[in-house]
């Protein structure tokens, strides 16, 4: 299926809408990050998520852009868009 393509009227970038029905379905799911992810801190120091590291996903936000909201191994919490991450299964007690 191809999606259809907009383009902000206000920056000019080009993007798909995605079609995620029931968010529930995403939550508490283990996937692993297939790109390293970087986010700038408070402090002004980098922090990375590593490729190929597992995470939970806790969240989804957006249609447009969505992303999951999830949380490393250190639980520090991510916002990660969904083609950086691959679902590998549920969660699991213990």
């Amino acid at each position: 299926m191809v999606k259809k393509e907009y383009v902000s009227k206000v920056t000019g970038e080009v993007w798909h809408k995605e079609n995620i029905k029931n968010y529930k379905r995403w939550f508490e799911k283990v996937a692993v990050i297939l790109e390293d992810c970087h986010s700038k801190q408070k402090n002004g120091e980098n922090a990375v998520l590593i490729k190929g590291s597992k995470v939970l996903i806790t969240d989804i936000r957006g249609r447009i852009k969505p992303q999951y909201r999830v949380t490393d191994a250190s639980d520090r919490v991510w916002f990660v868009p969904v083609e950086k991450v691959e679902i590998i299964g549920e969660k699991t007690n213990g």
